[in-house]
């Protein structure tokens, strides 16, 4: 089992609880801090569509597109596990900012 996992199932269990979910977003926030003033434009109908605000879109898509990224080459090159531990943690914490960004819902603007 690759290190990565024991990095992201913690995470992912105290991001059930709102303490964790709390804690899981000040790690997003230099993140959400980066994609603050990009355009708004394709990410408020996306945002509107699932029940978030728009500056949480840009991160996600970014996240997504690293997880996929070290995921294909994870499958191109099976003998190097840096890619497949990228993937599980980029994907890992794209799915623990996602669950905590729903737990607090209505609190501070999310």
């Amino acid at each position: 089992m690759p290190w990565s996992i024991w990095v992201v199932v913690p995470l992912l269990l105290g991001s059930f609880s709102s303490y964790g979910a709390f804690i899981v977003l000040l790690l997003c926030a230099p993140l959400l801090e980066l994609f603050k003033n990009v355009q708004v434009w394709p990410a408020a109908p996306l945002a509107k569509a699932i029940g978030t605000q728009p500056i949480y879109i840009w991160p996600a898509i970014t996240l997504l597109a690293l997880g996929s990224s070290f995921l294909i080459l994870a499958v191109w090159k099976p003998k190097n596990p840096v890619y497949r531990n990228a993937a599980i943690l980029f994907l890992g914490f794209l799915l623990v900012a996602t669950i905590s960004i729903y737990q607090l819902r209505g609190w501070a603007g999310v």
